[in-house]
């Protein structure tokens, strides 16, 4: 029976992504199979002359595939599989692209310049269905011809990577460059690494013309990434040169090299190490007008100021203010629901039969739509349609982000606090080479939930950055003080908390007040205390937890309303951990409620978070 080359190799491919490829990268076996065929029409070229002649862009796939395969059949078994092997393996899907479509995806990088990987680009591409003059725009490169690009805009993910392709393996679909422009390439390599050295992640191969790519990024001392693999010939002198170069490991100040010539080696390295190679920082948000401030104040026994400012370029000259009547006995049937809640995300999150989701979901609506009608006026409550909202209030204990108008605020926008304070808090700045986060959990020994949270966001923590954990009997007072002046990213806590006249954290061996705090804290950490109604802080000097780490400089707190502890308050700290790496903080926060909220897990509901939400790790 003759084999039919064109199913075989379709069926190997889609049994091989199906057991060796989880579903999460958002493989495609389709896009696969055109990229192996591609694949597969190059080796049949190299390895038999007769394809030379039947090989051009316009030849039936299934023929030139089955011809291959009737080769094959010619042939003793022991050289057929030899050769079958040697071909699945070059043409099994690389892990590569779908690595660098999330760096993109994410992105991680404004600017992507390439001289090799076309293919794994393309690939990248169709993983995340962007479609040329649908979803980005394609601008030429050294040259002006309008069937030749060398450069892609996309706009996804409310970022704009910006892809270059100077040189290098020329993709009929991504780039193509005449003669006269290859010879150029030198005076344009340069000239586009000059415009491009910040935020940017170079990928250049084993070329000849790359010397002059890494000969640039090495002056300018920024990171090189190449596969360790060469098809450069020796016996030329000008590849020999490029040869020397590319190996003389000293030529490089930073270079990522992949293992066995694999650029899914480099992208991996890059997922894993690239916090901790620096290149992300704290920056102040670029854009000041798509927010929404505002402001509840508390007037009177039964009087409230309200005003809602939206940052539009030009700033009107006259904020307006509502004067708005909360009587006695609507706030307290507020603070009835407020006081029902816990009991039921508690009864909830302990025994999931106790309560039905839906049901939890309906007792939040209401106190959502309570609070949303007795203290937004009818005059705002057709809020504009911006993306982040700021809350300045003086009732900070209202879990305002709650409020229910069609859908959940904090679910709508990206949402943040202000605290109200009569000192100006610190405005230092402290960036370090790496990223790393401070996990405690359980000083007491005796929140066994606390300590199963702490493991798990210690664990998966260490996948992006260094993880420095203190469980139980090693969280000491000395310990942490020490820690605190260390500069950590992240700091999360799981544990007890009191508060009142003395408030603090619960250590081993004593009480964290909020004047060591502001005394030994340094650097600009994302401070996340899970800890008894930790958010309910007191708007008096250094009376409250979370005042005292923003006081000292802490980039954002986060604190839980309710108590919700164990891998349902671990996996909304670690979405947003993740996130934060990507998008700005409040976006983080909101992505993290909604992929929790889609998962009924009640922890979505619980979290508040003070600081400018449209501030970025970028």
């Amino acid at each position: 029976m003759k084999l039919n080359g064109y199913n075989m190799l379709k069926n190997t491919l889609v049994s091989h992504f199906q057991q060796n490829h989880p579903t999460d990268l958002f493989l495609s076996s389709e896009i696969y199979y055109q990229v192996a065929t591609r694949k597969a029409l190059c080796y049949a070229d190299n390895y038999n002359k007769e394809f030379q002649n039947k090989y051009t862009p316009h030849n039936n796939v299934r023929q030139i595939i089955d011809s291959f395969f009737a080769i094959l059949e010619s042939m003793q078994e022991s050289t057929r599989n030899s050769i079958l092997k040697e071909f699945f393996d070059l043409i099994t899907p690389s892990r590569g692209h779908a690595l660098l479509a999330s760096l993109i995806e994410k992105g991680l990088f404004r600017t992507i310049i390439t001289t090799t990987v076309d293919s794994m680009l393309e690939q990248a591409l169709a993983d995340l269905n962007l479609v040329i003059n649908r979803d980005f725009k394609v601008f030429v490169v050294g040259g002006h011809r309008e069937d030749r690009f060398g450069g892609l805009f996309m706009s996804y993910n409310q970022r704009i990577p910006k892809i270059i392709k100077l040189y290098g393996d020329t993709s009929s679909n991504i780039v193509k460059f005449s003669r006269e422009e290859l010879l150029l390439i030198p005076e344009l390599v340069i000239k586009t690494l000059q415009q491009h050295t910040k935020d940017t992640l170079f990928i250049v191969g084993y070329n000849e013309r790359d010397v002059h790519a890494l000969t640039t990024l090495n002056k300018k001392g920024l990171p090189v990434f190449f596969a360790h693999h060469s098809s450069l010939n020796p016996e030329n002198p000008v590849e020999r040169r490029a040869v020397k170069f590319l190996l003389d490991r000293d030529s490089y100040e930073h270079q990522i090299t992949g293992e066995r010539g694999s650029f899914d080696e480099i992208f991996l390295t890059l997922h894993r190490d690239l916090v901790r190679a620096g290149i992300l920082q704290v920056t102040p948000p670029l854009d000041q007008r798509d927010v929404i401030i505002l402001s509840i104040t508390k007037v009177l026994n039964e009087s409230y100021q309200i005003s809602l400012e939206t940052r539009e370029y030009p700033l009107s000259p006259l904020k307006a203010i509502q004067e708005y009547e909360v009587s006695s006995e609507l706030r307290n049937e507020i603070a009835k629901k407020m006081d029902i809640i816990p009991d039921l995300v508690s009864s909830y999150v302990g025994d999931l039969n106790k309560m039905s989701g839906e049901m939890m979901f309906q007792e939040i609506k209401k106190l959502g739509s309570i609070l949303f009608r007795c203290y937004i006026p009818p005059e705002y409550r057709d809020m504009p349609k911006t993306e982040y909202l700021i809350l300045e209030t003086s009732e900070p204990y209202i879990p305002w982000e709650l409020m229910y108008s069609d859908t959940f605020f904090a679910l709508t926008y990206a949402f943040g606090r202000r605290l109200t304070s009569g000192i100006s808090p610190a405005r230092k700045r402290i960036l370090t080479s790496e990223r790393k986060a401070l996990v405690i959990s359980d000083p007491g020994s005796n929140l066994p939930y606390t300590l199963k949270e702490g493991d798990f966001i210690a664990q998966e923590l260490e996948a992006f950055m260094n993880v420095t954990y203190y469980r139980q009997s090693q969280a000491t007072k000395i310990n942490i003080l020490h820690e605190l002046s260390q500069s950590y990213d992240i700091i999360h806590f799981a544990g007890h908390a009191q508060y009142g006249k003395k408030p603090g954290i619960h250590l081993v061996d004593g009480i964290l007040t909020p004047g060591e705090i502001v005394h030994h804290l340094e650097g600009n950490p994302i401070v996340f205390i899970n800890a008894c109604s930790s958010a309910k802080e007191r708007i008096e000097k250094f009376e409250s937890i979370a005042q005292a780490f923003l006081q000292s400089g802490a980039f954002a707190y986060i604190g839980n309303i309710w108590n919700i502890h164990d891998k349902l308050a671990a996996e909304i700290a670690l979405e947003f951990y993740k996130e934060t790496l990507v998008v700005p903080l409040g976006e983080a926060m909101r992505k993290a409620r909604k992929k929790c909220f889609s998962k009924n897990n009640m922890a979505w509901a619980s979290p508040v978070l003070y600081g400018d939400p449209r501030l970025q790790l970028v």
